[in-house]
């Protein structure tokens, strides 16, 4: 797979089964640069989700 598809993966899998399930499933590659990438990107969705939402002001 490449780095974008896994990425994309990991973060449906975590709004999808929760963040636990998506976690472990990018543990479980052994990669710290995935893990790094998924929690940055899933940072990002989240906060414009919740600005989308507005939750949260956008800056």
């Amino acid at each position: 797979l490449t780095e974008d598809r896994q990425m994309k993966m990991l973060v449906d899998l975590a709004f999808q089964q929760g963040i636990d399930k998506a976690v472990q499933a990018a543990k479980a590659t052994g990669d710290a640069y995935l893990i790094d990438k998924f929690h940055d990107t899933l940072v990002d969705e989240l906060r414009q989700q919740l600005i989308e939402k507005g939750k949260l002001k956008e800056e």
